[in-house]
């Protein structure tokens, strides 16, 4: 009897597994069926590319977004590496190569195991690559721009050093690709000094050396740089010809020139802080108002509180001011809640996601204190009206309604002065609701319908 009493709880178990799993099956449970009996989508797709080829981007695509956790994934994909090479020339241009695709799971990593297969298997491969592509670079430029910023991201002195390697022999020396790959050298990285020796003598050419000026910057700037490598008399050549470019497309560049300033020797900061101060852009100017205040010149501390006082540059001075240890000699009226917001705004719209510059005029168009939905709580908020002058003949008048007090945003096209200002609110509370994926949120985004949602918390309006 105990015998055949334990044969019938296990049949029981039994069942109740088998039971499970087709439930799970059938319910789309997919990572229970591919850890019992298979091979997860992915390694099928990859398979099937392997030996049938095809439009690889395309069969990715129905995947989304996959996140790289396990070994068999990683090994998948590394497998599929294998089956390119760059030892040919490529004919034509591709914005989504298959290259692309796969090692951009490479960044895609949720697991250790996967991190590890990637490092010991992949990053041989993407060396492969490397090696090959720059034999045959034409039409390869942004496959292999992509590849050193993985091999930087996994931080091994082997890739430091062969990226040094690459940049010496001035590899797509205009691609902006190079300052992302230098971004990854930052101070966790524990390799960035050979990035940082490896260009110092002689220094890169073209867009190369703006790059690799900011990287030298950004660790100057944290105090890890004991000489900064463009203080040297090649050095002070390439600063002085940035600083003096007239170009609006050179800006950025003369820009990052006087970024380096205040780690330069005492010569070299005399030659060049004239320039930067005689800058047609003003972000250079404020930039050498920050570097002369950063080593203590009072001139520099008064112009930093003089741009403070503009509301078009208000909030990078005082930024300015404030890590400089500098925050009690910002103006009193910087510091006016009015006039705080409405500098914030125009920052915002500054943001070269934006217009990318400041308006040609900004002022208040209205402003009270509101129970807030989307926040729900109570506010104080802001409406700015602001204009930008033609920059073409044929332009018109660009001229809109800005918020401030939640989320400061401009509504293009959507909030004018057309409206009044309670309209621009609802406008503005609708789009914060749609955005916040709440409930309340209309189903059509306009002035009338996000009114009545801030009547019934205000009764005031």
């Amino acid at each position: 009897m105990p015998d055949k009493a334990l044969g019938e709880r296990e049949m029981k178990n039994l069942v109740a597994i088998l039971i499970f799993v087709v439930v799970a099956l059938m319910s789309g449970c997919s990572e229970i069926g591919e850890e019992m009996f298979g091979k997860s989508k992915l390694q099928k797709i990859l398979e099937n590319w392997s030996v049938n080829k095809g439009d690889l981007p395309d069969a990715l695509r129905s995947l989304g977004e996959t996140p790289i956790k396990k070994k068999k994934d990683a090994v998948a994909v590394i497998n599929a590496l294998k089956q390119i090479s760059f030892a040919e020339e490529q004919k034509e241009y591709q914005l989504s190569s298959p290259t692309h695709c796969l090692v951009a799971f490479f960044q895609q990593i949720e697991t250790q195991e996967a991190f590890n297969a990637f490092r010991e298997n992949g990053l041989p491969e993407l060396r492969r690559l490397l090696d090959e592509g720059l034999k045959n670079p034409e039409n390869r430029e942004n496959d292999l721009m992509f590849i050193m910023k993985i091999m930087a991201m996994y931080r091994q002195e082997r890739d430091a050093k062969m990226i040094v390697e690459v940049a010496r022999t001035g590899f797509n020396a205009d691609g902006y690709m190079w300052s992302v790959v230098f971004g990854a050298f930052d101070e966790d990285h524990q390799h960035w000094r050979v990035l940082l020796d490896g260009l110092s003598n002689p220094l890169p050419e073209d867009f190369i050396c703006v790059a690799y000026l900011d990287f030298a910057n950004g660790h100057a700037i944290e105090g890890r740089v004991e000489k900064h490598p463009f203080d040297s008399d090649w050095g002070l050549e390439k600063l002085k010809s940035w600083l003096s470019d007239k170009d609006e497309e050179s800006f950025s560049y003369a820009h990052s020139a006087a970024a380096s300033l205040p780690y330069l020797g005492e010569k070299s900061r005399s030659v060049l802080w004239n320039l930067a101060r005689r800058h047609p852009d003003v972000g250079v100017r404020i930039e050498s108002a920050w570097a002369a205040a950063k080593v203590g010149d009072a001139a520099g501390i008064g112009e930093l509180k003089e741009w403070a006082m503009d509301v078009n540059h208000s909030t990078t001075a005082c930024q300015y001011l404030a890590e400089l240890g500098y925050e009690k000699e910002i103006p009193e009226q910087a510091l006016g809640e009015d006039f705080k917001a409405m500098a914030e705004m125009a920052d915002w719209l500054s943001h070269p996601n934006e217009y990318g510059r400041p308006p040609s005029k900004i002022e208040r168009y209205d402003s009270r204190t509101l129970y807030w939905p989307p926040t729900d709580d109570e506010r104080k908020v802001w409406l700015f009206k602001y204009e930008y002058e033609p920059q073409e003949e044929g332009d018109e008048l660009d001229v809109g309604i800005s918020m401030v007090g939640s989320v400061t945003f401009a509504l293009f096209g959507e909030a004018t002065d057309q409206l009044s200002p309670e309209e621009v609110y609802g406008l503005h509370c609708a789009w914060e609701l749609e955005m916040n994926g709440d409930s309340r949120a209309p189903k059509e985004r306009n002035e009338e319908n996000g009114l009545k949602i801030l009547k019934k918390y205000n009764s005031s309006m």
